[in-house]
């Protein structure tokens, strides 16, 4: 620490700035482990139509706060699309009384969010 500052670390602004994207990157990613949790736990775990439905919500909550993190850095706009694709088709699956279309999106969503999760760690 520098006694005369109390300046722990000092960094320039780019470096602020790309430690700034890479917690933002982090958040992400955390967001999109739990929404694959919850859809998971939606594919496989109870049967009832409530309770995937509400495993969706939490699902969907998630990716959506994933989209905000990384839309609100500026960073991995084509992963922020396809999470804004991903809601979507979510909101789709938590309305539906079709429970064959419901596992067909959960199913899908789970990929995506794989593939959006792969694009992150890549860059």
């Amino acid at each position: 620490m520098d006694p005369s500052t109390g300046v722990a670390i000092r960094l320039e602004a780019t470096q602020v700035h790309a430690v700034a994207a890479f917690l933002r990157a982090l958040n992400a990613l955390e967001n999109l482990r739990s929404a694959s949790e919850f859809l998971r736990a939606a594919e496989f775990g109870d049967s009832e139509a409530t309770a995937r439905v509400a495993l969706l919500r939490r699902a969907r909550f998630d990716v959506e706060d994933a989209r905000e993190v990384l839309s609100g850095g500026g960073i991995h706009p084509g992963v922020a699309r396809r999470l804004k694709d991903i809601e979507r088709k979510l909101d789709v699956a938590i309305f539906t009384e079709d429970e064959d279309l419901r596992s067909e999106i959960i199913f899908e969503a789970i990929e995506n969010l794989r593939v959006a999760r792969d694009a992150i760690l890549a860059l």
